[in-house]
């Protein structure tokens, strides 16, 4: 079975209080991927994930559940290092069908892992270099 790579902002929906309806479906996906261990990251996810958490918890002090939530990342899910070759294969990707530079790295590490998916918002929903783009929201 084929893995998909999950990007950031499922992780983040699945902990945001504001949008309940996409934190259940969030919820929902991570345990699915979790489950059948098809779900892999990033450590670019991981980054971004701990960024955006920060910056909306700063407003209430509690930003270090940020760090909480990205160790547990680390712990529960297959994290592909961001290295000099999927730089270079992102940057391609990225002259080559115009994403941004961060768009193309997710996809560059979804491509070097061989998934077959990559869960995201971020990108309408498309086929790229035999990985399909799927909306989980």
């Amino acid at each position: 079975m084929l893995r998909a790579f999950i990007d950031t902002n499922v992780f983040v929906y699945a902990i945001d209080p504001t949008e309940p309806e996409k934190r259940e479906r969030a919820r929902d996906v991570l345990a699915s991927h979790g489950r059948t261990r098809t779900g892999v990251i990033s450590t670019q996810v991981v980054a971004e994930f701990t960024s955006v958490v920060s910056a909306k918890l700063r407003q209430t002090g509690a930003e270090g559940e940020a760090v909480r939530h990205a160790r547990a990342m680390l712990d529960v899910w297959p994290v592909l290092a961001v290295d000099a070759r999927t730089v270079s294969v992102a940057l391609e990707i990225r002259e080559r069908h115009m994403l941004s530079y961060w768009d193309a790295q997710i996809l560059a590490s979804a491509v070097l892992d061989g998934c077959d998916t990559v869960l995201t918002e971020d990108v309408p929903a498309s086929h790229l270099l035999g990985v399909s783009y799927v909306d989980p929201f």
